[in-house]
């Protein structure tokens, strides 16, 4: 993570001087706190050893913009959360999020950027601590105002503390479009290319996907991804169709309701393998329901409802899961 950082810095000191002239700085903060249940503390798949209990979590985050004249502006993002769980300490959690970007506008139509992330997930008996550190260039080519191709390439290193066999590091690469077809109207595509080496098999990962989202009295938006796993060593592939819609509406009573279903149809063409889905408990092979309820009454507080559900969808395996999270909190914006 500190190579990263020199990285970020040594773009900084690239600025012009006459920029620092012109600086605007932003910064944003927020704090929710609130209790929650959980039907599945442990996400254990249905039988033995499926658990609820009570819990109290705690989420910050603060954001950081500074435009550096007309053409350079870093962003800085912390995000962090703890919770406790009244009855089974082992899962009291404490993860954290810090990402870090910096773009440069070479002319009226390019713009570069380099872009950072840092994840950590620590448990209190470490069944499902982990890390995650990734950096990328980003070149984006502003072709026509309703037209807009993105290159990226990066590096990724993901440590699964209790197994290392699901440690693996690699580097990465995409391109993605984006179009405004017509007004309050964005359309995206995009295909991705990972390479990844884990101890004793390399593993590569290929995605395509499809986006459309539309503003108006509601927010609506939808996407497509298709994503296919292949290794070197039988066991470890898996195809993926992931289906998300979001929406985002203001009600009556000053209500701001926000709900997004994910089905994601996982598939394992050589046989599916229990610590796949333990590994993968992070929602990236898990069909999601979330629904969220929230009021603002002043001074930058708000009150909040959430619900969110999780289902294993994979095909062909003799597995069932199931995980409700129901929760209440108060978030306070500065």
């Amino acid at each position: 993570m500190a190579r990263l950082l020199v990285l970020l810095l040594a773009l900084l000191a690239a600025a012009p001087a006459a920029a620092a002239e012109t600086r605007a700085l932003e910064v944003e903060g927020r704090l929710t706190l609130g209790p929650a249940w959980d039907s599945n503390v442990q996400r254990q798949s249905a039988g033995p050893g499926v658990v609820a209990d009570a819990t109290l979590f705690l989420l910050a985050g603060a954001d950081l913009r500074w435009r550096q004249g007309e053409d350079h502006l870093t962003s800085l993002s912390w995000d962090g959360g703890s919770r406790v769980f009244a009855a089974t300490g082992s899962e009291d959690q404490l993860a954290h999020l810090l990402a870090a970007s910096h773009a440069l506008r070479l002319d009226e139509r390019w713009t570069a950027g380099v872009e950072l992330r840092r994840r950590d997930q620590l448990l209190r008996d470490g069944a499902r601590d982990s890390s995650d550190t990734a950096g990328n260039l980003l070149l984006a080519w502003e072709a026509h105002p309703l037209f807009a191709p993105r290159l990226r390439a990066g590096w990724r290193r993901f440590d699964w503390w209790p197994d290392d066999r699901w440690s693996g590091e690699g580097p990465w690469a995409g391109i993605g479009i984006q179009a405004r077809p017509f007004a309050r109207h964005v359309a995206s595509a995009g295909f991705e290319s990972h390479l990844r080496d884990h101890p004793g098999r390399r593993e590569v990962l290929h995605q395509a996907h499809l986006g459309w989202s539309w503003r108006g009295p509601l927010l609506l938006s939808g996407g497509y991804l298709l994503g296919h796993a292949a290794s070197d060593r039988p066991g470890y592939a898996s195809i993926r169709h992931r289906f998300q819609v979001l929406l985002g509406a203001r009600l009556p009573a000053r209500l701001l309701l926000s709900a997004q279903g994910v089905l994601q149809l996982v598939r394992f063409p050589e046989g599916f393998r229990l610590d796949q889905f333990t590994v993968a408990d992070d929602e990236e092979s898990l069909s999601s329901l979330s629904l969220k309820l929230a009021r603002p009454i002043g001074a930058g507080l708000s009150v909040e409802a959430r619900y969110q559900l999780h289902l294993a969808t994979f095909l062909r395996a003799d597995l069932a899961y199931e995980r409700h999270v129901l929760g209440t909190a108060v978030t306070w914006r500065f």
